[in-house]
């Protein structure tokens, strides 16, 4: 599961993936250290948590865009 979360009293922005499975978790982290990310490494997630790489993690996976290409739709 992920999430990108706003902490507007303290200004800070992070996206977390949370995952209980740490096979999952060593490769996530591995990925986003080979995209050029400093990912940090918990118990149960993976979060990046440096502003500029939250936005261009976002950017990267075109974070809430709901206007997927027709090929990708189901029943097309």
């Amino acid at each position: 599961m992920g999430v990108k979360n706003e902490d507007r009293d303290n200004y800070t922005q992070y996206i977390e993936l949370k995952n209980n499975c740490k096979k999952l978790r060593e490769d996530t982290y591995k990925i986003l250290l080979k995209l050029g990310f400093t990912p940090q490494f918990g118990k149960n997630y993976v979060r990046l948590a440096k502003r500029a790489e939250v936005y261009r993690f976002k950017d990267l996976i075109d974070f809430r865009n709901y206007n997927l290409p027709s090929r990708l739709m189901v029943g097309h």
